[in-house]
């Protein structure tokens, strides 16, 4: 027999404490990566103006990147959130998704590869002082 759909379009309490318990956890995930990155820029700071500039390109070139894997990445999450609401103990979907997407990332991987493994000349290429690029690089 089948639940009948609730009279009301309005969240429950229990989708609020779902919601609130999922976003507590991500905000303290980033506030986390924050203060990691504060930590790492006052002791690279402390170490060398240099080793602080070198840091901030290689972290420029590494977001971007990371930026375009979770543009590519983040559609996996709505689709096997949305199928798993609907049909998960009926359907294989999900399982494909997400092996379509490991072969995304996989592709992926190539050019991010290439970009990092070449990331001392692709600075100097675009003007970088060749001290900084190969700290970066590194």
């Amino acid at each position: 027999m089948r639940a009948r759909p609730s009279a009301s379009k309005f969240p429950t309490a229990s989708n609020h404490h779902a919601t609130l318990t999922t976003t507590l956890t991500l905000g303290i995930g980033y506030v986390g990566g924050m203060l990691i990155g504060i930590t790492d820029s006052t002791m690279l700071g402390r170490l060398s103006t240099d080793a602080l500039s070198a840091s901030g390109l290689a972290l420029s070139i590494c977001n971007i990147i990371l930026m375009a894997g979770w543009g590519m990445l983040f559609p996996v999450m709505v689709f096997v959130s949305r199928i798993c609401g609907t049909e998960c103990s009926r359907s294989r979907k999900a399982l494909r998704i997400i092996r379509q997407s490991l072969w995304v990332c996989g592709i992926l991987f190539v050019p991010a590869g290439l970009i990092l493994w070449n990331m001392t000349n692709i600075l100097m290429l675009t003007g970088q002082d060749p001290s900084l690029a190969q700290m970066a690089g590194q």
